[in-house]
């Protein structure tokens, strides 16, 4: 905003005047009387008008602190999304009646010396240690991936909260007359 002049009324208030109107004829805004404003030489005698409060913007900290609180919170949420939806399927439960077919069909086509060997090697220990529950490596190590999966989307969603509980905190606390 430029600089502004006060030019004396006969009503007594005073008239903003801006250089730009200098030599020309201005109304009072306050009785409406018509006063020749002087040129530009005489009108920079004039005393100035202080210059009027700039308008604040409606951001202030408190609305900078909860807008980037939010989101971070939702950043860590999408995160936590994405994390979600590349998690690995879990693996298919064991199929009993597959894995006997699977081995008859194996044990038919064998030879006999092939068949001592697996019964040396396999049956008879279960003899000794009995039956164990078989897992195989693979969905051990894919339970193992979908678990530590869980494990941080849990984690990026727990943060999320902290970090937008944290940025409501920090809203609430922050004085209003800051805005």
């Amino acid at each position: 905003m430029s600089l502004r002049y006060l030019l004396p009324c006969s009503c007594g208030k005073p008239t903003a005047v801006s250089p730009s109107q200098a030599g020309g004829a201005v109304v009072c805004l306050n009785c409406g009387a018509t006063l020749e404003a002087p040129r530009l030489r005489d009108l920079q005698k004039l005393p100035t008008a202080a210059p009027a409060a700039a308008a604040k913007g409606g951001w202030g900290a408190r609305q900078g602190v909860l807008s980037a609180g939010l989101m971070l919170g939702a950043l860590l949420a999408g995160l936590a999304g994405w994390i979600a939806a590349t998690e690995p399927a879990p693996p298919k439960p064991y199929d009993a009646a597959a894995r006997l077919s699977f081995v008859d069909q194996g044990l038919d086509t064998l030879p006999p010396v092939e068949l001592w060997k697996i019964y040396t090697q396999v049956y008879q220990p279960l003899a000794v240690r009995g039956f164990e529950v078989a897992k195989s490596p693979v969905n051990t190590a894919l339970e193992a991936v979908i678990a530590q999966s869980r494990w941080r989307r849990n984690t990026l969603l727990i943060a999320a909260a902290a970090v937008a509980a944290a940025a409501l905190a920090a809203y609430a606390l922050i004085p209003a007359k800051q805005r």
